[in-house]
């Protein structure tokens, strides 16, 4: 009887400490198959920004519980974004030019910060951003943002920008790739 007793208390002891792991796991799998619908195909979150043949790409995500707060906080993140990515591909260009050029204006301070100020003051007027938003049954509005900018249009900004052939030829020729 002692065994028996023993053996049931063991049962129910294991049972009692069973993992409910799958049912747990299946239901956040629906929800995430849920959310990821409404994401459009181009949103990556591991990415902010990218750079390809045809052009520059910042791509940003907002909530907010008002569609319009969430679409705009979207837009200028992205936007943001967009610059990071120009500034990046500009800091790659004077690195380049710098490398390969020992007495180079492009490694002193003043040419740094004036390229620094031209790529924050950039018109990014040819700018086309495009904004997805949802709202998930009665809750906080969610928007996607993509910016771009045609690279043939960036080329143009930063050689009336800043006023240097030599460095608006490299950063086209290093961009194009």
């Amino acid at each position: 009887m002692r065994t028996l007793f023993t053996l049931l208390f063991l049962v129910l002891l294991l049972t009692g400490c069973a993992s409910v792991e799958p049912a747990a796991q299946q239901e956040e799998e629906e929800v995430s198959t849920e959310n990821r619908s409404f994401v459009p195909e181009w949103y990556n979150p591991l990415t902010a920004s990218v750079s390809d043949s045809a052009a520059v790409h910042g791509f940003a995500f907002a909530t907010a519980t008002d569609s319009s707060e969430a679409v705009l906080l979207a837009e200028n993140s992205a936007l943001n974004n967009l610059r990071y990515e120009i500034d990046v591909m500009a800091e790659t260009t004077r690195e380049f030019l710098v490398e390969n050029n020992r007495n180079t204006p492009y490694s002193e301070a003043s040419f740094i910060i004036k390229l620094r100020n031209t790529v924050r003051d950039l018109p990014l007027s040819n700018t086309t951003v495009e904004i997805e938003t949802y709202r998930p049954g009665n809750s906080i509005f969610h928007a996607y943002a993509r910016a771009t900018l045609p690279k043939n249009s960036l080329w143009d900004v930063i050689s009336d920008h800043l006023n240097d052939s030599e460095f608006a030829d490299a950063f086209k020729s290093s961009s194009a790739e």
